[in-house]
Parts: structure tokens; sequence; C-alpha cells
């Protein structure tokens, strides 16, 4: 998350802060079929897709952003179908420069995307047709940043994400909001003086646990910083894991019994590229399991899925410059049981994965397969990642 774009988009937007509606689908370009298939979507702008989620009409909602110069993006919702066809897509620039980096899907089937709206935390409620609900600009006080959401036991979300108040000062955020967007709390969290949130799962009790990178962002010797609130948003434990060097947790899965499954990126101190990383921890937060895996080159995590066997795939990007994605199966107890590889000759970046019934949809950016600038990449496979 290259680091996945979301990822690194997540870091430089944050530097940006620092200083350091066109709703007419642009259609899909490729081959499409039934079963499998790796395409772009876009039009003459340049596209990205962070993150996506099934819907309950049996489609599929992709969350990223749109621009005509790297400066000015605009938020960007797609919903396709399972065959990649565009059913609608919208694009919100009411605020400036606007991204969307994470989406859910709520009870009664609405879709919420959050994400940044000129340096403050931005929500957005749309029905399943695409028709606005609501839109939420929080200002938390400083540069604000959403990174990603979870939806609540009572029909509400919980928002993860970053607030900096100084080039050195970086808190992981969280607010809990109603369904109708209504602020019920947020709280600030730290471990040390640069903290930012990735990600964020409801748990069976109620509680939230959420992943972050923590350390020295400049300096390169950060660590996952994993943490667990309550349903009122008190801290329940926090835990440090990694060697202090560049590490990047990406995503995470909640098992049925409150086990947490984290993937992410990481490197050792001294070398030069970074592999899969994948912890698994107790309800309680104690290590259960960590270990690395995959090829022997950079990687950079973007998203992971738990498998009806108990294993793990992990999805993202490998080499330096972005140059294709890979899947990488898993076991839990840290045996790869298969690897693959998708792309074309230039850039492909891979920054979510979901399995839908007996399908992986994978989502991103590519500059290939006919893309003009860059576009949404979405590569559909079967369960063993094949096209």
């Amino acid at each position: 998350m290259k680091m996945s774009t979301r990822t690194l988009l997540l870091l430089a937007s944050l530097c940006v802060i620092l200083g350091c509606g066109d709703d007419t689908p642009t259609g899909s370009n490729g081959p499409v079929n039934e079963d499998t298939f790796a395409i772009t979507i876009g039009g003459d702008a340049n596209e990205s897709a962070f993150a996506m989620a099934a819907t309950q009409d049996d489609a599929i909602v992709i969350a990223g952003e749109r621009s005509i110069s790297v400066s000015v993006p605009y938020g960007l919702l797609i919903k396709v179908d399972f065959a990649g066809n565009v059913l609608w897509e919208k694009v919100f620039d009411a605020y400036g420069r606007q991204r969307f980096f994470d989406v859910a899907v709520a009870d009664n089937g609405d879709i919420v995307a959050v994400g940044t709206a000129d340096q403050d935390f931005y929500i957005v409620r749309v029905s399943p047709s695409g028709a606005v609900v609501w839109e939420k600009v929080i200002n938390e006080g400083g540069g604000d940043e959403a990174a990603a959401i979870a939806t609540t036991s009572d029909g509400g979300f919980v928002i993860a994400g970053t607030v900096i108040a100084a080039l050195t000062d970086f808190d992981n955020h969280l607010i809990r909001i109603n369904g109708n967007g209504d602020t019920t709390w947020s709280r600030s969290y730290n471990q040390s003086q640069t903290d930012a949130s990735f990600d964020v799962s409801a748990t069976s009790d109620g509680g939230f646990v959420v992943t972050s990178q923590s350390g020295n962002f400049s300096g390169g010797a950060t660590q996952f910083h994993i943490f667990k609130v309550n349903s009122a948003g008190d801290e329940v434990w926090s835990r440090v894991f990694g060697d202090p060097w560049t590490v990047f947790p990406s995503a995470m899965s909640i098992l049925p019994d409150d086990r947490i499954v984290i993937s992410g990126s990481s490197g050792v101190s001294g070398g030069t590229s970074r592999s899969v990383h994948i912890l698994e921890l107790e309800s309680s937060g104690d290590a259960r399991n960590e270990f690395r895996a995959g090829v022997p080159a950079d990687q950079f995590v973007g998203g992971l899925v738990l498998t009806p066997d108990n294993n793990i795939i992990v999805a993202g990007t490998v080499g330096q410059n972005g140059d294709d994605v890979f899947l990488t199966k898993v076991t839990l107890a840290g045996t790869v049981v298969w690897d693959r590889f998708y792309g074309g000759p230039t850039k492909d970046v891979a920054n979510d994965i979901i399995m839908i019934d007996d399908r992986l949809f994978i989502c991103g950016t590519s500059e290939a397969i006919g893309a003009t600038g860059s576009d949404v990449y979405l590569i559909r496979t079967d369960t063993e990642g094949q096209i």
C-alpha cells in the first residue's frame, strides 16, 4: 500500500497538510467474462481505487478518487456488478481536495464512505442507487484524515483516522457516529509522538480494534501499534509489535472467536526491502503467532481476506515502483500455499480484496491494459487466484 497507493496517499496527504460532480459512468476496458477478468474502469482523468465492499443487492461499491491533476483530487464512488459492468458512478467535489479511503455498507443497504476533505474528516452516506443521504465534514482541530470505517451493532459507525497538530505530533483518532452522522464520541490515542491509524474492526463485545503505525515517520523507525477500545472509546489494551523499522499495518480481520489477524508490510533495520508481515493475536491482544511470508522482493500489502478453510489471502503490490499485483495464500501457521501475480508492463497496484462466495475481487490502480493515465483496476479470480 509501491506501499499500497492508499498507504502512500494517506501519508503523503498528511505531509501536504503539514506543508512538507459528474455522475456519468466512464465505462470499463478489457475483456469481461462471467467467471474471471482483469479490467480497468476510467476515462480521461486519473482514477484510483482504495477500498471496496459487497452491497446487499449483489454488487460491489468501489471507493477512491478522480483527479485532473495530482493536486486536485475528488472523491469517487463506483458501483459495479459482479461482471465488472458499471452501474453508476458519483464524484464528490464540493469541498476542494477530497478522497475516499474506505467504504462500508449499512444495515439498510446504504453505502458510507470515509476519507478527507480539505484537511478534515469526510463522511458520506448514499443510497444503493447513489443518491446522497447526508454528508459530514468533521474538524478535530488539526490536519484530519479518516482511513477506515466499521459498522456498529446499533446501526452506526466507528471511523479511524489521524489528527495532526504539528510535524512531529500525530495522534490516532476515533469517531463514533450514529446512523444520521451525528457524533456520539470522539477520542484521540497515542503510543508515541507520531501515530497514524490504518484500519478498524468491531469485536463481538461491542468494542473496536485499531491498527496503526507508531514511531518516527521521518526517520523510518516505526512499528505496528494495535489497540482495543470499548464501546465508549475507553482504551482496553495496547500492544506494539515488529522490529523498529518501517512497517505498514495495512489490513485486519476478526475471527469468530475474536482472535485478530493483521497483515502488513515490514522490513528489518538496515534492510532494503519489505515483505508480507502477518500477526495473529488473541482477543486479549497477546501475540499468538507472527511471521513473514511472500516472495523475495519488495511487497506492500493492500488487504486480506480469511478463507473458508481458515487460511489467509493477502493482496498487494510487488516491486518498489509498483510493478505488479500479487496474491499470496498462507496458513495461519505461516506456510505459503500459493503466490499469484497480475499486471501489465507498467505500474499496477492492489489496495483491497474481498471474497464473495467462490470469487475473489481485488481493486487498485493500473496504468496498463489500455488505460489512459491511471484507471481503477478491478480483478476477479476464482478461489485459487486464477484468472
